[in-house]
């Protein structure tokens, strides 16, 4: 009896730990980069933080912004003060997808990871 309720907790612990693991796999983290139609777009993700570095490409001004993000299920949600950051990427959801060597954003396409 008693091995078998060590066994059933070591289980039940294992499970818990494979599903904590899968929870926390669908978030970006690092830095991605895409060039998009106005701006080359650098985001670093680090916890829910994220941080743009915006450059136009026709004026070569840059610009730094922070954000923070949320994730539910395949939409992603930025959330930021900054008027660039916010020309950019809008303030609605956008879908969003973990790829291979990237991350998709909505209708902005895919963010390679540097």
């Amino acid at each position: 009896m008693k091995k078998s309720v060590k066994l059933l907790a070591l289980c039940m612990a294992l499970v818990m730990l494979c599903l904590a693991m899968v929870s926390c796999g669908n978030k970006p983290s690092g830095t991605y980069e895409a060039s998009l139609a106005a701006w080359d777009v650098e985001l670093t993700f680090k916890g829910n933080d994220v941080t743009a570095k915006i450059t136009g490409k026709l004026s070569g001004n840059t610009t730094e912004a922070a954000a923070t993000y949320t994730i539910e299920d395949d939409k992603i949600t930025f959330t930021s003060e900054d008027e660039m950051f916010n020309r950019v990427f809008g303030s609605q959801s956008m879908s969003y997808e973990k790829t291979d060597d990237g991350i998709k954003l909505g209708i902005l396409g895919e963010f390679k990871k540097k």
